[in-house]
């Protein structure tokens, strides 16, 4: 997640909440105290009215909001209903995608309506459940501990034929997942020979008293080869020390292949699909961290600030300001086009970005994009400037009809 993502998603959080204090916003997007600091201050200097203080918590001026969806009390509860469930029985990536979902839902419920959620959330719980998957239960705690413990497993393994079951003695060198489904490097031992197993293909697993017999290589050889006809890039960055723990487990879904010691830092080499992906990610540390290579990292890395629509716009290229939905939806769409303003961009530059510089790129701009005769009459009605973020939307014009 980049910065402009992640400030819009803790706006999204304060808007959630009837109180946000500043450790909680730490953890939930892996940055520094610091960082959250910084992050607030912009929020205020956007004109987002923040109460609250370092040390105590954030909260938002009741009353503030930046869209007009209402739910009844029975509608929110229903959403409460479905978090705790989907929180159970889903795979953990469906999880976050709900959870900020959801908290995109919380952000334009009432302050009332806020506060009932957080009270009934504490009285309901969903206990005894399994992930809707094929995967058995604790499938891949298993393995990892029997790496840990470098013990040798015994797995009931389904053949691609999904007739026959066979049993095999394996010691397990990693896990990765690829695609749609985790797949486990073993060495089987039968054979002597090193196989990949779908982890979903396995019926029932034993960790066995029996220790393994040999130093394995390290996954990462595996994995370049099990890769050997796709693209892969080599990713290598060093983090202070005392900062690792903000990238959390997030470092294995971005392909963490080994990690080292140098000096006051830590040196982290990954194996990933996607630069732009693993550069969103990279700039919720940046600021404790060094990209080593490749250079295709550091040009998406420098790309991705607030600055960029500045650059666009002395440079003369035509542009656009969007806010990537479902990532970050429409409504915050003039507070993206704020933050360019804040970072330089012209006040008139930024608000034709979201107007009529879009209708130019899609070639619409001979009816939509601007105030004039001839064209569709679809505009809105503000209280204040379009970048002002205490501005409200009386009425919303579609051809001419009001439409809200």
């Amino acid at each position: 997640m980049n910065r402009i993502d992640r400030i819009a998603a803790i706006l999204i959080q304060l808007q959630s909440h009837s109180l946000v204090k500043a450790q909680q916003i730490s953890e939930r997007f892996n940055i520094s105290i610091r960082t959250v600091y910084r992050d607030i201050r912009t929020l205020e200097e956007a004109g987002i009215p923040i109460i609250g203080n370092p040390g105590i918590g954030y909260s938002l001026a009741e009353g503030f909001k930046l869209s007009p969806l209402m739910f009844t009390q029975k509608e929110a509860l229903s959403f409460l209903i479905a978090e705790k469930l989907v929180h159970e029985l889903t795979d953990s990536n469906s999880n976050e995608h709900y959870k900020s979902g959801i908290e995109k839902i919380r952000s334009v419920m009432r302050f009332a309506d806020k506060n009932m959620l957080e009270t009934m959330g504490k009285c309901m719980s969903v206990l005894d459940t399994y992930k809707s998957s094929t995967y058995k239960p604790d499938i891949l705690l298993l393995i990892l501990q029997s790496i840990y413990q470098k013990r040798i497993i015994e797995i009931s393994y389904l053949g691609s034929n999904a007739l026959s079951v066979s049993e095999r003695k394996i010691e397990a060198v990693g896990i990765f997942f690829s695609r749609t489904n985790w797949y486990l490097i073993g060495f089987y031992l039968p054979k002597e020979t090193y196989l990949t197993f779908r982890i979903d293909r396995i019926q029932k697993m034993h960790i066995l008293d029996e220790l393994q017999s040999r130093e394995h290589p390290p996954l990462e050889k595996f994995i370049r080869e099990f890769y050997d006809k796709e693209k892969l890039h080599e990713i290598v960055i060093r983090i202070e020390k005392n900062k690792t723990s903000i990238m959390n487990d997030d470092k294995y879904y971005y392909g963490l292949t080994s990690e080292k010691e140098i000096g006051d830092m830590f040196e982290l080499h990954f194996l990933t699909f996607s630069i732009s992906k693993f550069a969103h990610w990279y700039l919720s540390f940046a600021d404790s961290a060094t990209i080593i290579r490749p250079d295709s990292l550091k040009y998406e890395v420098k790309n991705m600030s607030f600055e960029t629509a500045n650059e666009f716009y002395k440079a003369g290229i035509l542009f656009s300001i969007i806010t990537d939905s479902p990532v970050v939806p429409e409504q915050y769409l003039s507070l993206s086009a704020a933050l360019a303003h804040k970072a330089g961009l012209p006040e008139y530059e930024a608000i034709k970005a979201i107007t009529i510089n879009p209708a130019k790129i899609l070639k619409l701009d001979n009816r939509i994009g601007s105030i004039k005769a001839g064209k569709d009459a679809d505009f809105v009605v503000c209280t204040k400037n379009i970048l002002d973020t205490q501005n409200e939307i009386k009425a919303v014009y579609i051809n001419g009809k009001k439409e809200a």
